[in-house]
């Protein structure tokens, strides 16, 4: 397993001839996007030194994962005790959109299922818990 250590080590990895997402290889037309990993939106402006980039394909891969890290990012910001604006609060446009139109995306989806105390255990939906 190789260690990602320095800016040396990083530049090592980031010309992979595949999408680090789904491993497949670029088809060469140009179709890639460099992204942030971890997602760049997790850490503060003082400690994104030297940022982990890989090549992803660009809309079928990386572009779906967008919002997912962002409300991420806002999560944590949350946490260190930083509120979004009413305009760049993804988690609530989020929630807005899905009920509006009933659908569900990426990462959020898997995760609200996971956390769902009735997915967890079927007697607390039964009221047997």
């Amino acid at each position: 397993m190789p260690k990602i250590v320095s800016q040396e080590d990083c530049r090592k990895v980031r010309d992979l001839p595949f999408c680090y997402l789904c491993g497949k290889p670029f088809d060469g037309s140009g179709e890639t996007n460099d992204d942030h990993v971890p997602p760049q939106s997790i850490f503060a402006p003082a400690d994104r030194n030297f940022p982990i980039k890989l090549k992803a394909h660009k809309v079928k891969c990386h572009a779906p994962l967008n919002l997912d890290d962002e409300i991420i990012g806002q999560l944590i910001a949350l946490r260190h005790g930083k509120k979004p604006s009413e305009s760049n609060n993804r988690m609530k446009n989020y929630y807005r959109r899905k009920s509006r139109n009933r659908e569900k995306y990426g990462a959020i989806q898997r995760a609200e299922y996971r956390i769902s105390p009735s997915a967890m255990d079927p007697r607390i939906s039964r009221g047997t818990l």
